[in-house]
Parts: structure tokens; C-alpha cells; sequence
């Protein structure tokens, strides 16, 4: 240590050294400090300093980096340290620097210039970088600011969407990804922004992907549709796969004056269950649109578990015979697959299995069968809630790829398959990682 401060005293002379001194009794005494200060001081220190002395820099920036932070000092000695430096590792090593010492809120502070509309591409490519290495919690706002003020023929290239491309899958890596930050920038964001966003919230967030995506419905029409389009070829890997208030945009999309905004949002309705919008799919058969009265006509088999013709007058009858039968038989047919004989429960569930328009009423009691001490009926309820298709049985399905009943453990991977839109694993255990949670 004697040594390094012999080496500043050589590079910056003894009145720096005096002004360093000063500052720490300062800092240890709480009286108060003058960052423009501090500021000029330490910046003339600096460029003092040779290019090629790096640990003279550290020790300046490490010395002052033990100030009080909301003092301000240390993060713009960090600021004027960096400025002066060239890129690469020392510069990298200089930021890591100042993240141990005062954390990730002053390395934001100290990386925001970087983001500034008078930055350099320099700057902003090791924004993305330090942002990429450095576990920044909050730092998504960040790089949306330098998105924002870059030139739009710059995201064009290659390099500059790979920097800011690793720069967002680190910060979705975060709880940003999931956070009201994430709306407040996508809405800010440039439209090319917005979709790699979208397009890393995909690949980096498989799990939690479709309750963050389904998060941004509502922004606006262009981005509604694209988030639904990367929702439809996401697996289902939750039970309640969808943010609060997305049935709600969906909804909303069956009117968009757009027909893709309509088409996707039948497709999605169908996807995540949204079986009281029945109705509405129906009426969307006559649309003007053939393509969305075909999406109208998919969505309502997949709802129904049955294929009719795409006419209006067909599924209005379906729907009256799915409500007649439910205000009929639902209760007893349910109280039969809870409480009946064998062959009752396996005729009961197979009988409900056939009914996916009304899973929301069947799925809690089918999945209380998953228990019953009889394999066979253990099976059926598996296969009854494949045909369901409803995300709310994934859980109950995945204690059933332990059972010991081999045909049980077939049944319930199958429905897995069905509902999640994943591959089988080689072993049906294995539903339990794939399907996990990330936290």
C-alpha cells in the first residue's frame, strides 16, 4: 500500500495528495464536502496520471470511492477515471470497482452519460457491455434511454443490436422483466427496440415469459399484436399463465380494427382458455375477414373439443346444448366421477372429458380423482384433464408422473403434452424441471 500511494504522490503531487487527505478526514468527521469540488480536484488528479499507470488510477478511485456516496465525490472521480480511459479491461475493471464499493445504484449514476443523447457509439456499446457483465438490478430503463437516443439507422446494424440485444437479456435476467419498469419502457421504446425486447423476454424468460409478455397487452394496437403472436408459439409452463388484466386485452383485440389484431386474439382466446368469450367467436365467423373467421372457427374447436362446419347457426346450437347440458347434468355427473362406483366415476369422467367449454367448473373436481386409490380411474382423470386442455390441472398432473401405476404415469405425461405444448421428456419425471418454475 506504501508503495501505490508513493506512486500517486510521484503522478499527482503532494497538494492532490493533501486534497485526498482532506476529503477522508472529512468523510470520517461527517462534515459536509463539496462535490463540484471534489469533482474538479480529482479530475485534474487524474489527468495527471499517465495513460499507461493504471493502478494509480485505482488507487484514486478507490480511495475516494470509501466516501459517502449521496456526497456524490467517488461516483464522479469513477465518472472522470472511466471518461479518460480507454476501452477494454481496464475500463471494465475500473466501473467493477466502484459496483463493490457503493453498489449498483451508483453504477448506474455513473454509466447514464453513456446513455445521453451527446454519447459517442463508443459509449454506448460499453453501456451495453458493463450492463451485460455487471448484475445491475434496475438497469432496463437505462438501456432503453440509450435505445431511445441512438439514430435509428444505428440500430440497423448488426453490432450495435448485438450490444443492445446482451444488454436486455441481462437486464430481463432481472425483476425488471417482471416489474412495472418494463411497461413504462417498452411504451418509451423505438419500435425495433420494442420488438427485440419482446423477442428476449421470449428466449430469456421461458417460464415466466407469457405472464410478462401478457403484462404489455394493452400498450397499444401494433405491439398488442406482436406480443400475442409470440404468446401463441410460447409453451403453457404455469397454471395461471396469463398477467392480471390480459383476458380483459384480449377481449378488446376481438375488436381491433386491424384483422390480424382480431385473428391473433381468437387464436389466444382459445389458447389460454378464455371460454366466455365463446360467443364472440362465434360472431367472428361472419367477419369480413375470411383469415379471421377461420382463426374464429379454430378457436371455437379447440374451446369445444368437437368440429362443425365454420357457420354461425351450427355453434349457436352447440353453445345452447353446452348450456343446456350443464344446467342438466354438470352436478351429477361430477358428484359420479367424485362419489360413484368404479365404472360410474371412469363412465362420469370420460363424459366430462368431453365438455372443455365448461373446464372452468370441471377441472378442481376431475382433478380430485387423481387420488382415488383405483389406477384405473387415476387414469381416466388424467386423460380426461388432457382433453380439458386447461392450464389449472397442471400441477395435479405433475404428482401423477410419480405414480406407481405405469399406465397412470403414460396418462398423465400425455395430458402434460397436450396442454403445455412441450415435448414428452424421456422420463416422465422429468415434467417436474421441465415445467419448474425459475424461482
Amino acid at each position: 500500500m506504501a508503495r501505490r500511494r508513493r506512486r500517486v504522490a510521484r503522478h499527482v503531487g503532494a497538494a492532490a495528495l493533501v486534497v485526498l487527505v482532506a476529503l477522508g478526514r472529512a468523510h470520517a468527521s461527517e462534515r459536509q464536502v463539496d462535490p463540484a469540488d471534489a469533482a474538479a480536484v480529482v479530475l485534474e488528479m487524474i489527468a495527471a496520471v499517465p495513460e499507461d499507470d493504471v493502478e494509480a488510477r485505482y488507487e484514486i478511485v478507490e480511495r475516494l470511492s470509501a466516501l459517502d456516496p449521496e456526497r456524490r465525490p467517488a461516483l464522479l472521480v469513477a465518472y472522470g477515471a472511466v471518461a479518460g480511459d480507454p476501452p477494454g479491461m481496464r475500463r471494465r475493471a475500473l466501473v467493477e470497482m466502484v459496483f463493490k464499493r457503493l453498489g449498483a445504484a451508483a453504477v448506474l449514476e455513473l454509466l447514464r452519460p453513456y446513455a445521453a443523447a451527446d454519447a459517442t457509439p463508443t459509449q454506448r456499446a460499453q453501456l451495453y457491455l458493463m450492463v451485460r457483465d455487471l448484475d445491475l438490478p434496475g438497469a432496463l430503463p437505462l438501456v432503453i434511454d440509450a435505445a431511445l437516443n441512438t439514430d435509428p439507422a444505428q440500430l440497423e446494424r448488426p453490432f450495435v443490436l448485438r450490444g443492445l440485444r446482451g444488454a436486455l437479456a441481462a437486464a430481463a435476467r432481472r425483476d425488471d422483466v417482471r416489474g412495472p419498469g418494463l411497461r413504462a419502457a417498452v411504451e418509451r421504446a423505438p419500435r425495433r427496440v420494442q420488438e427485440t425486447l419482446l423477442d428476449v423476454i421470449a428466449e430469456v424468460d421461458p417460464t415466466f415469459g407469457t405472464r410478462s409478455l401478457s403484462a404489455l397487452l394493452g400498450v397499444e394496437s401494433a405491439l398488442d399484436r406482436d406480443v400475442v403472436g409470440r404468446l401463441l408459439r410460447m409453451p403453457l409452463r404455469r397454471e395461471r399463465p396469463l398477467a392480471a388484466g390480459a383476458d380483459e386485452a384480449l377481449v378488446r383485440m376481438l375488436a381491433d380494427a386491424d384483422p390480424a389484431g382480431r385473428r391473433l386474439a381468437a387464436l389466444a382466446i382459445a389458447r389460454f382458455g378464455v371460454a366466455a368469450q365463446a360467443p364472440r367467436l362465434v360472431e367472428l365467423l361472419a367477419d369480413p375477414d375470411p383469415a379471421v373467421g377461420r382463426a374464429a372457427h379454430r378457436a371455437l374447436e379447440s374451446l369445444s373439443g368437437t368440429h362443425l362446419q365454420p357457420t354461425q347457426e351450427l355453434w349457436t346450437a352447440w353453445l345452447e346444448a353446452e348450456d343446456t347440458w350443464s344446467a342438466q347434468h354438470l352436478d351429477e355427473t361430477l358428484t359420479a366421477a367424485r362419489e360413484g362406483e368404479r365404472f360410474a366415476r371412469l363412465r362420469a369422467l370420460t363424459t366430462l372429458g368431453r365438455h372443455p367449454y365448461l373446464a372452468e367448473a370441471i377441472v378442481p373436481q376431475v382433478g380430485a380423482a387423481l387420488n382415488a386409490e383405483d389406477a384405473a380411474v387415476r387414469r381416466a382423470a388424467c386423460v380426461a384433464l388432457g382433453a380439458l386442455r386447461s392450464p389449472t390441472a397442471l400441477r395435479a398432473l405433475l404428482e401423477r408422473t410419480e405414480d406407481a401405476d405405469a399406465t397412470v404415469v403414460a396418462a398423465a405425461s400425455a395430458a402434460l403434452e397436450r396442454i403445455s405444448g412441450l415435448d414428452a421428456p424421456k422420463r416422465a419425471a422429468d415434467w417436474v424441471t421441465l415445467l419448474a418454475e425459475r424461482r
